[in-house]
């Protein structure tokens, strides 16, 4: 038997794993006997976590349960602020256990921790508290408060403003304070500066780039933008619109069609335009008809404006396709006013001119608020720093605590992060009750990327589009992402809603197989020889702590018409709030983000102004 002292894990700065009594005769089965916290740590305690999905169905087999047990809380102690490598213990409880099933258990293990897998304990148990759930998991994680950057006996800093957060909004609302003279801080939570812009390198053969996240603007009707792209200095990449799309509705009914054409029947296609017409003619703006509609999903919406299944499954689409929320489950009312916020539907799918995605930008969609950033003050922006507390006082001074220990004293404060994100800071007072309803009710979708770099465009050669819509999944539809300059050559798949949430499921060789193999069997149908791709890259948002999914949350029926609806946007006495699902012009776009920061930072300057009047 080993012995460890106390001592040898006095002063650890992260979870130590370790089996003291490994041994022949004792051995450790691959995970650790014990687990040691780190000093200067909080705790973060789950509840029991089971396999159910996000339409609440209860998966029918012991090892789909076991894999969305592990899924959910993944979720959990992610939403909680802790990593997967943070899990201390781990406790599963399975109903009438049989040693033949326990090969579930440890892949999904593996699957979930990799190489940093914690303590953990298998309980069998005659019932838990469904009788068709079969399995349960908890876990207890820690929060290493540390700092790894500055000191927090580090002086309090004093400024006019603190910006929480460094996506588009939150350094747009920066460079407006920067440029009113006003003193500012900008605390954010990732190691980077974009947010939901994450640009990352083809692969090693050049220096072409990809989009992880927001891809597109237009020279048009996102005007903010494409100044802003001009002004940087940045390259413009016009979308591809040519060539054949394909299409399935059905597994095993795939065909193509030619490029802007909403592959339908002709009998068909009426209905189409009837559903299209009634997003376009309904007015969200008069309170009966955003009453009415707030009391729908999008689903019964569609479902009280067209017959044809066809059409109701492709109309369903959008909202999978615009947010990776499932029609189902998000307002009707929520997602019209998303689309009357990015110019109608016939833009928001197209990628032509004045479409959503119409222009790429050459060095990736991080370039807009990375040099933006560096028009800011030196010293201003502070990365991997969360906030974990803001108190408002009577005097009208706001106290910013972070994860680190620096502490900030302000007049005002911009937050700049999703809804979902509120309650993992503590406020004080805390926030208005319609403000917690509103971060507790949003809904985050699925959205997620898989992006295949090649040696060359061999799609085009066929005169394809490189867009590709399917029902099937996992990937929902494919676009044509080169930058031919660059040499950089690839297609990116969207792996959206709950098909989505399905597939994560997996592990990541195994998503990138299933995604691969999709990809071939589909443009198979037109090409009769496809390469391996040189570089598969991926990211899944939902597994961001910061972020929590996307591309924007929706809300579920009866909260925009709410007094949590109303107060999207509204300041909570000298807290602001900023960020893309908070504008009333293109929601959940980069463009809509850029305007609301610019919003928020006008609030707070022409307060401030006032104050300094008075």
């Amino acid at each position: 038997m080993t012995l460890f002292l106390a001592s040898d894990f006095a002063n650890t700065s992260e979870v130590k794993r370790t089996s003291p009594f490994a041994s022949e005769a004792f051995p450790s089965q691959g995970y650790p006997q014990v687990t040691i916290s780190p000093s200067h740590s909080r705790t973060v305690t789950t509840s029991g976590q089971f396999g159910i999905d996000l339409s609440g169905q209860i998966a029918s087999s012991f090892a789909q349960q076991v894999k969305l047990s592990f899924r959910n809380l993944a979720a959990a102690v992610i939403s909680g602020g802790a990593r997967l490598e943070d899990v201390l213990k781990v406790t599963m409880y399975v109903v009438d256990y049989d040693p033949s099933n326990i090969s579930s258990v440890t892949e999904a293990m593996a699957a979930t921790f990799g190489s940093k897998i914690p303590a953990n304990t298998l309980i069998g148990v005659a019932r838990l508290f469904k009788p068709e759930v079969l399995f349960e998991i908890d876990a207890i994680a820690v929060l290493n408060e540390e700092s790894n950057e500055s000191s927090p006996s580090e002086p309090i800093k004093s400024v006019d403003v603190v910006i929480v957060g460094a996506g588009m909004s939150g350094v747009q609302a920066a460079y407006e304070c920067h440029k009113a003279g006003l003193s500012y801080v900008l605390l954010e939570a990732h190691d980077r500066i974009g947010g939901r812009a994450r640009s990352e390198v083809a692969s090693n053969l050049g220096s072409g780039v990809v989009d992880m996240g927001a891809a597109w603007i237009n020279d048009t009707s996102q005007s903010e933008m494409y100044k802003l792209s001009q002004d940087l200095g940045l390259d413009l990449i016009t979308q591809r619109a040519e060539g054949a799309e394909i299409w399935e509705y059905k597994e095993g009914n795939a065909f193509s069609a030619p490029y802007g054409e909403i592959a339908v029947s002709e009998t068909q296609a009426p209905e189409v335009e009837k559903v299209f017409g009634a997003l376009y003619a309904v007015n969200p703006s008069d309170e009966r008809v955003a009453a009415d509609l707030d009391s729908l999903t999008f689903s019964q919406y569609i479902e009280c404006t067209t017959d044809d299944a066809t059409v109701r499954d492709l109309a369903k689409m959008i909202s999978r396709a615009l947010m990776g929320i499932e029609a189902e489950v998000v307002s009707a009312l929520w997602l019209v006013r998303f689309i009357k916020a990015g110019t109608g539907i016939e833009n928001l799918i197209s990628d032509l001119k004045d479409g959503a995605q119409y222009q790429r930008i050459r060095q990736g969609m991080s370039a807009f608020p990375q040099r933006l950033a560096q028009r800011l003050r030196p010293g201003s922006v502070r990365l991997s720093t969360p906030v974990t507390k803001v108190t408002q006082s009577s005097s009208g001074t706001c106290r910013v605590e972070t994860f680190s220990g620096l502490t900030f004293t302000s007049k005002k404060v911009i937050l700049s992060a999703p809804t979902p994100v509120y309650h993992k800071i503590q406020f004080e007072p805390p926030l208005p009750a319609s403000k917690l309803l509103l971060s507790n009710s949003t809904l985050t979708g699925y959205y997620s990327k898989l992006i295949f770099v090649f040696s060359k465009p061999w799609w085009r050669e066929s005169r394809l589009s490189g867009i590709m819509n399917t029902t099937v999944g996992p990937i929902s539809f494919t676009r044509d992402t080169c930058s031919e300059e660059d040499e950089q050559y690839s297609l990116t798949g969207f792996i959206v809603g709950a098909i989505g949430h399905k597939w994560s499921l997996e592990t990541r060789e195994e998503r990138k197989r299933l995604g691969w193999e999709q990809l071939k069997k589909m443009y198979g149908l037109v090409v009769s020889s496809i390469p391996e791709p040189i570089n598969i890259l991926e990211k899944e948002w939902i597994k961001d702590p910061w972020v929590m999914g996307g591309s924007c949350p929706g809300m579920p029926p009866g909260v925009l018409t709410s007094d949590a609806g109303r107060s999207l946007a509204a300041p909570h006495q000298d807290i602001h709030f900023v960020g893309s699902e908070t504008g009333a012009e293109w929601t959940g776009f980069i463009e809509g983000a850029l305007r609301s920061g610019r919003r928020g930072a006008n609030e707070v300057i022409t307060a401030l102004k006032k104050q300094q009047a008075d």
